[in-house]
């Protein structure tokens, strides 16, 4: 995709605002919704809708190929981990900050599912440095990297790999972490000088300092590397959260069994569902076992729920109109079939016919 300046509409919450991306439209969606969550600072789950012109009207965007300067998109928030209540407690030489905050998600709980939780040494951030450090990378990176800098040293040849690339940048990402979840452009300009300081092998050809696409790239792996640190959540979280949604799960099961209470198992379902989603992609669990874990999930009813909570888009009413709008020319297609294969689409079109 060509890298030029694209200014893009965005729709969040309430307002109207003006986006410009600098190298272009991201060649990934993922990409693309990092660069809008860093941009407006959001920090929950979301997904983008844009504005088909033809029917004027948002629809889930799946993809970035063809999206262009001036297109309007829609920030759709999903789901975010259920409401946790936190106790700050204070640190030696530090005030007393023992006044409680919450965090909540848009499912909201009772206060019985709310964990009291004092925050983990792991998530405490260090001062951003004065010189950022450049961590070692794995063993064949750091020979290809050796050997790199001898060849720059001798000839002045770049080192050009994605594979050594993907690397650099998710150990940089991870050290980045330890200092905070949302560098700055300053940031990760001193990030990028210092890379290239240490390995000047990874210096880039026609960029103005030598690692501007080095700072892009970080920019993007810092976005990823933070949206699956949320997945994760800390272990008091995790473990909290678990008790509460796996309880939920088990009244679940109970409540499928009964005949008259579809109301509950469909609030149960949507106070389950990020539970449900980390399950699917992190055990890609068979479908007999999941249907035992999630009965209701497989009722008519809430195959339609499911759908509207993972796309935001509902799935009857937009498979229905869809049908209707390619019904024409499928009736064309098939009329034109000929040989025996014609013969039997022609039969059924007939029976349907008399059906109907």
């Amino acid at each position: 995709m060509e890298e030029t300046n694209v200014r893009l509409r965005i729709h969040i919450d309430h307002e109207v605002r003006k986006m410009t991306l600098d190298d272009g439209i991201p060649s990934t969606l993922e990409e693309l919704i990092c660069a809008v969550k860093d941009a407006y600072s959001i920090t929950t789950n979301i997904s983008l809708q844009y504005k088909d012109n033809d029917f004027d009207d948002f629809f889930t965007l799946t993809s970035t190929e063809g999206l262009k300067d001036k297109d309007t998109l829609k920030v759709v928030h999903l789901s975010v981990p259920d409401c946790i209540m936190l106790t700050l407690v204070p640190q030696e030489g530090t005030p007393d900050t023992s006044n409680l905050s919450s965090v909540c998600d848009s499912h909201a709980v009772s206060s019985e599912d709310t964990g009291i939780l004092s925050p983990s040494p792991s998530e405490r951030r260090l001062p951003w440095p004065t010189v950022f450090s450049i961590p070692t990378f794995s063993h064949n990176t750091e020979l290809a990297l050796r050997q790199g800098n001898e060849m720059y040293s001798r000839e002045g040849t770049p080192l050009t790999s994605p594979k050594l690339t993907h690397d650099i940048l998710e150990h940089l990402a991870e050290a980045i972490f330890t200092y905070t979840a949302y560098p700055n452009d300053a940031q990760r300009s001193a990030v990028a000088q210092a890379l290239i300081a240490k390995h000047p092998c990874l210096k880039e050809p026609g960029s103005y300092n030598g690692c501007y696409g080095w700072q892009q790239s970080l920019k993007y792996k810092v976005g990823n590397y933070r949206t699956k640190r949320k997945a994760l959540g800390s272990p008091e979280l995790l473990l909290e959260r678990q008790k509460t949604l796996e309880a939920a799960r088990l009244a679940l099961i109970e409540a499928s069994k009964r005949k008259d209470s579809a109301k509950s198992i469909n609030d149960m379902m949507s106070k389950t569902y990020s539970w449900r989603r980390q399950e699917l992609v992190a055990k890609s669990p068979q479908v007999e076992d999941f249907k035992e874990r999630w009965p209701a999930l497989f009722q008519p009813f809430q195959i339609n729920e499911e759908f509207q909570r993972c796309n935001a888009v509902p799935l009857e009413s937009t498979f229905m109109f869809q049908l209707d709008r390619y019904t024409p020319k499928l009736l064309e297609l098939f009329n034109a079939k000929g040989g025996a294969v014609g013969q039997r689409i022609k039969a059924l079109l007939n029976a349907l016919i008399q059906v109907s």
